[in-house]
């Protein structure tokens, strides 16, 4: 399988932590998660970790820890006004493709 033309990804392999993906507007196409790793992930419409809030946060999803777990791939296409920031708990690998 090819990657589709014009996107942008992006892969984040990490523990606790924050990952500004952009600073600036853009669409939000999709997220893929990698691993068999367990950890959660909240996004936020935000070009900081600082402007991280309830009133910005898009949506919260697990990833499920176990062997044999299936990768899993979600189309969004939201457009994201401020940015993308990412807030993440236990261990995460997943890619963000953006456009």
């Amino acid at each position: 399988m090819q990657p589709i033309g014009g996107y942008t990804y992006q892969r984040i392999n990490q523990g606790a932590g924050s990952t500004v993906i952009s600073s600036d507007p853009l669409r939000f196409h999709g997220l893929g998660t990698v691993g068999t790793l367990g950890g959660t992930m909240i996004f936020h419409d935000a070009a900081t970790v600082a402007g991280t809030a309830a009133t910005n946060m898009l949506f919260t999803i697990s990833q499920v820890t176990g062997v044999g777990t299936v990768p899993q791939a979600t189309v969004f296409d939201f457009s994201m006004k401020k940015g993308l920031t990412v807030i993440t708990s236990g261990t995460v690998d997943f890619v963000v493709s953006t456009l």
